[in-house]
């Protein structure tokens, strides 16, 4: 079982709020009547039992109600209720938090898990071990017999060997009942199988058809072979029937191939003749196509000397051509140098004004650079008037501007003293987080040597009793917080 370590009750009952430092070992709540001692074990029993249900425990004129229980392993477990909220909220030792709502009447599994208290169900009774009510009796102790012996044998675990031996006992009829079925089943099927008491001689029967039938079978596989053979046998008689007629007819086979070969030679030759016939037609026409070209030819020594005449009045004509092309260059080269002779005559009076523009023109540049400097000047006397009327209100606006500018800077630098003690706080916080791991390893480390010493001892050293290794892993996995947290003799 996981120990506890504080408790704080809000609008519970009587509490309205009311934090609770357990100390190792026993605890006990002294105080007067009615002054709420009975409302902390309630508390207890609501955040871990979700008892009592409903709303009627929240506190007069309070809206909602809400119990956190801290464990020693630094898990958090908090109940909240109201009218619309019915929430348990998981708080583990990594940070991690886990909210349940609509589980039903009972507890959610991971938080039975935590705390590890398991409720004994007697029956159609639930009895909450670990707590008591006031006024109430001692444990068992004015319980009946009954009770009292299964109450102590669900403790002990003894109502799993009573659970079985219930289960033995009804396995055990359910067994004869089948048994006893059977039997009628058994008495029935000889009744069924009575007619079938001849049943090797029809069996010796049956074999015997069977033999003839597969003799008649046999017999039938043979005929159908018979009766294929017979229709090849009919079907090569008439080939041969066919062949003999065709070797009748072939008995003046010689003579027909004297005749043959006689015809394909005179053939051969024809094939020859029409070639030869061919190749003499073209001939022909190739004579007569020479004969018109000689004809057309005689008048060729004559053409030859026209065609050099012509060459030769062809080369002259170029040369012509040529000369007239240069001849009208010329003549248009003339009329541009004219033309130019004529411009320049004027040209020592354009000399003269040419070097009277330069002057105007370096005298004009000078002005220009003038020009531009007094426009900036000018600019920058506008500009410095500007900036006097500017500045006219400047004492004003710094009465109204300076106050707010002060506080900022005053708050400023109390950030900046507020940045620094959260960055102190964060790197203290983290220092805190490598101890607790540093000592979490430590734990384990001396939970391991723990393990090995009573490996060793292998007895209680508190009880002496023998420890065996499921024992010792059992105790190992609730000092290491495992999963099922389950105490010695508890049933899941």
């Amino acid at each position: 079982m996981n120990h506890f370590k504080k408790l704080i009750i809000e609008n519970f009952q009587s509490h309205q709020y009311t934090e609770i430092d357990f100390s190792q070992g026993l605890n006990v709540f002294v105080g007067a009547s009615d002054s709420g001692k009975s409302a902390v074990l309630r508390a207890l029993r609501w955040v871990l039992f979700n008892q009592p249900r409903g709303t009627d425990f929240i506190r007069t004129g309070a809206n909602q109600c809400r119990v956190s229980l801290t464990f020693a392993d630094g898990t958090e477990v908090v109940r909240v209720r109201s009218s619309s909220i019915n929430r348990y909220l998981l708080r583990t030792t990594d940070g991690e938090e886990k909210v349940f709502e609509g589980w039903g009447t009972g507890v959610p599994r991971e938080i039975t898990d935590v705390h590890g208290i398991q409720v004994v169900k007697l029956d159609q009774k639930e009895i909450y071990v670990h707590f008591g009510t006031q006024l109430e009796s001692p444990f068992l102790l004015f319980e009946s017999d009954r009770n009292k012996a299964k109450t102590i044998g669900r403790i002990s675990g003894a109502h799993i060997i009573d659970n079985a031996l219930k289960k033995t006992s009804s396995d055990r009829q359910a067994t004869n009942t089948q048994i006893r079925q059977l039997e009628q089943q058994a008495e029935q099927m000889k009744e069924k199988l009575k007619p079938y008491e001849n049943l090797p001689l029809l069996e010796q029967a049956l074999e015997q058809t069977e033999a003839v039938y597969i003799r008649a079978k046999e017999k039938k596989h043979r005929f159908e072979q018979l009766q294929k053979q017979l229709h090849k046998l009919q079907a090569v008689r008439t080939e041969k029937q066919i062949c003999q007629q065709v070797v009748q007819q072939l008995e003046n086979l010689p003579l027909a191939e004297q005749m043959m070969w006689g015809i394909e030679g005179k053939g051969a030759l024809y094939h020859q003749l029409a070639r030869l016939l061919e190749k003499k037609q073209k001939i022909e026409q190739e004579q007569e196509i020479c004969f018109k070209k000689i004809e057309q030819s005689q008048a060729l020594p004559q053409v030859e000397g026209l065609l050099s005449s012509l060459e030769q009045k062809q080369r002259q004509l170029i040369q012509m051509y040529k000369v007239q092309k240069r001849w009208q260059q010329m003549l248009r080269q003339r009329q541009r140098e004219q033309r130019v002779a004529q411009q320049l005559v004027h040209v020592p009076d354009v000399i003269k004004m040419t070097e009277k523009m330069q002057d105007k023109l370096s005298q004009l540049k000078s002005f220009i650079q003038l020009s531009v400097k007094w426009k900036k000047v000018n600019a920058e006397i506008q500009h410095i008037h500007h900036i006097v009327k500017t500045c006219e209100g400047v004492p004003q606006l710094l009465d109204k501007k300076l106050p707010d500018l002060e506080q900022k800077l005053d708050r400023l630098h109390r950030l900046r003293i507020v940045g620094e003690k959260w960055a102190d706080t964060r790197r203290r916080v983290g220092k805190g987080k490598q101890f607790c791991r540093e000592k979490a390893e430590e734990m384990a480390r001396l939970t391991d040597q723990w393990a090995g010493l009573l490996k060793q001892l292998e007895r209680c050293p508190t009880c002496g009793s023998h420890i065996d290794s499921s024992v010792l892993e059992h105790i190992m996995e609730e000092y290491r917080g495992g999963s099922s947290h389950a105490a010695a003799g508890r049933e899941d």
